[in-house]
């Protein structure tokens, strides 16, 4: 691998210095027909000096160029001499005869430019073609290499406003009418010697084989130096760039250097086989190679660009950014320091190609000495709205679903929805799945997706999405009551309610006395209740257990019980009876009765029972009247008793007072009979 230091012509990222003429922005394609590159395959050289003056231009490796090894490069050397009176020229064609590719269709070379282009105009141009031949000239002489040029040449004068750097870079040209190929020629500058690389030329083609569409082709990278020194005095360096992308993510990498200057900036741009789609995201596995532990909140002088071409995808991406994330690599030891550097674009960003790590520019802070980059991989990442909130678990009741839909779905890709993490057959294909209720087991449902785009061998892999069925099973209370007015009821009993191992269940009594609205009972949230007084009326009760878990609660609503409520029986009284001393019963009267009452009891106060009254426990309630037994030996007095009433609900009437008169027998007459 080379190793790029400041003795050496370096890299300039692409991204800032490349330049799109003839036409605007990068041919995009159809949007799902994946591209391949088609490099130039021919190669000629021209080297020449006017007016024989000096010595014409030179080239070493011409067929570097055209090799296919994206690192090796042609050099196009010119000497000394006054401005463009030596000149090399390499002709880089794809097609020959009559065959030529389209108007319209952009072709990109890439170069490395020397120091001495900073400040000189018009010493290197770029030129498509047609018809490349060899002139033998007149008896020999001026033999050479020519083509016809095709639209105006591209010549460094548009570059010095934007090159302010050296090193690697790609240049698209647009031309607008039929081309071959293109050649690049380099000029003498007075008082300096140039020497340009040319890694090779390519333009796109439609290519519908399956193919690996998430690698990266090529890196693009550099040094803008300093504001004191200029660019022989910068430090920072970038070694081994095409380590980001070799495929040894964990062994080899390229390394960004900051040096010992603080304004200066380093670039690393990985260059993506064909563009991604919006929404594509990006992994990196990097280093501190100081050995410290990498943290993003640390961070200053560091930033990630996403471009498509030459235009800036979005802004730039800072350490503070939310779009990055830092974690440890799965399956890391203690004390492992390398990282994977999560990079995540809204879709709103748009297409990108290309993907730029720069550090410096301030001081910079915890990148000292720099950065190590093992690895630069595209991902498909595709993120969820669960019942439109976006998000990868969520939590439900039994009973209902959730709709899982793919959020900024993308073009070209396919999503296929599994449940389980391999194998298995498709549930669905689309960007919405809802699972069917009766799929849903309590606990966790996992199901899975994954992307696949079109024509091309990568996927997403398959991405879990959570679904957590709160399930509550309410458990039972019991058991109904039938209770008198003015009575209160016993303490209801359960059994306890049941959820997923991991809810947390709690409990509200409520009741109602229409069996329709219930309502809750202030307080009363234990697995069991108890009535604090009594209650009036017919009530019906029901307990609610509640499951709670990712604070999502779900509800179990227990069976109902019904606390009748049973009026007492009333009895009207006629008037007290009367008896003589001496008789054994009489009657005590009653007018009416209300809720049917079958037994009465009769309680007599202290004098009663001293004269020989008993009470009376539950007897039967005749139709007409009670017979009251009365002692023969109770002498005439008033005596007081209460009477109640029962009915079959076992309620008892209130109490009702009535006095039992025994009269005096009345004296038998004596009389006495006196004869005359």
């Amino acid at each position: 691998m080379r190793s790029f230091t400041r003795k050496n012509i370096f890299t300039l990222m692409l991204l800032t210095a490349m330049l799109v003429v003839a036409g605007s922005g990068v041919v995009k394609g159809q949007d799902c027909i994946p591209k391949k590159r088609k490099y130039a395959t021919n190669q000629k050289f021209y080297g020449q000096a006017l007016l024989g003056l000096l010595l014409p231009g030179t080239i070493s490796n011409d067929g570097n160029a055209v090799d296919n090894d994206l690192a090796s490069y042609s050099t196009l050397t010119v000497d000394v001499g006054v401005l463009n009176q030596s000149q090399a020229t390499q002709y880089l064609e794809f097609t020959s005869g009559t065959n030529y590719i389209p108007k319209n269709t952009p072709v990109t070379i890439k170069l490395s430019l020397p120091t001495s282009i900073l400040g000189v105009l018009n010493n290197v141009s770029l030129q498509p073609f047609n018809n490349l031949n060899y002139y033998g000239g007149v008896l020999g002489v001026g033999a050479r290499w020519q083509a016809d040029p095709v639209g105006s040449p591209f010549t460094s004068s548009a570059l010095v406003s934007l090159v302010n750097g050296v090193g690697e870079l790609e240049f698209t040209v647009i031309p607008s009418d039929k081309y071959q190929g293109i050649w690049i020629n380099v000029g003498s500058v007075l008082g300096v010697a140039l020497s340009a690389q040319v890694y090779h030329a390519y333009i796109y083609e439609d290519d519908l084989t399956l193919q690996s569409c998430n690698s990266f082709i090529d890196v693009l990278s550099g040094v803008k130096p300093g504001l004191v020194g200029g660019i022989l005095d910068a430090t920072a360096s970038v070694t081994n760039p095409r380590n980001a992308i070799d495929n040894f993510p964990l062994t080899t990498y390229a390394e960004l250097n900051a040096g010992v200057q603080l304004v200066g900036e380093i670039f690393h741009t990985s260059v993506l086989k064909m563009p991604a789609q919006p929404g594509d995201a990006i992994e990196m596995i990097i280093e501190d190679p100081g050995g410290g532990l990498l943290n993003l909140s640390l961070l200053s002088g560091f930033t990630i660009q996403l471009y498509n071409g030459s235009t800036a995808v979005g802004l730039p991406i800072s350490s503070s950014s939310t779009l990055l994330s830092l974690s440890l690599l799965p399956g890391a030891l203690i004390g492992e320091t390398k990282r994977k550097l999560l990079i995540s674009p809204p879709t709103s960003y748009g297409k990108y190609d290309r993907v730029q790590v720069k550090v410096g520019g301030v001081a910079t802070v915890g990148l000292v000495p720099g950065l190590r980059i093992y690895d630069v991989k595209k991902v498909i990442v595709p993120t969820f709205l669960l019942d439109g909130t976006l998000g990868s678990s969520k939590t439900i009741c039994k009973g209902s679903t959730v709709q899982l839909k793919i959020n900024d779905k993308q073009d070209c890709t396919t999503y296929n929805w599994y449940n389980s993490a391999s194998g298995g057959t498709i549930l669905l294909s689309g960007d919405t799945f809802t699972p069917l209720t009766s799929t849903l087991v309590s606990g966790t449902n996992i199901f899975y997706v994954e992307a696949t785009r079109t024509n091309c061998t990568e996927t997403s892999g398959r991405i879990p999405v959570t679904i957590i069925l709160n399930e509550v099973t309410a458990g039972t209370i019991s058991s109904d009551q039938s209770i008198c007015l003015g009575s209160t009821p016993t303490l209801f009993t359960s059994t306890l309610a049941t959820g997923i191992p991991t809810s947390t269940i709690s409990y509200q009594w409520q009741k109602s006395t229409d069996n329709l609205t219930f309502s809750n009972i202030t307080g009363a949230t234990n697995a069991t209740y108890a009535e604090p007084s009594a209650i009036t009326q017919t009530t019906y009760y029901q307990r609610i257990a509640y499951s709670t878990i990712n604070s999502k609660i779900c509800e179990g609503i227990s069976n109902k019980i019904t606390v009748t409520v049973n009026n007492l029986p009333t009895i009207t009284l006629g008037s007290n009876p009367l008896v003589c001393a001496g008789l054994s019963s009489t009657n005590l009267t009653y007018s009416a009765t209300t809720n049917s009452p079958t037994t009465y009891s009769i309680i007599w106060n202290t004098a009663a029972h001293t004269s020989g009254f008993v009470d009376i426990q539950d007897a039967t309630l005749t139709s007409t009247s009670i017979v009251l037994a009365v002692p023969t030996t109770a002498s005439a007095s008033t005596y007081l008793g209460t009477i109640t009433v029962k009915n079959v609900s076992g309620c008892v009437s209130t109490i009702n007072n009535f006095s039992l008169i025994v009269h005096p027998k009345v004296a038998s007459p004596h009389l006495n009979i006196t004869s005359n």
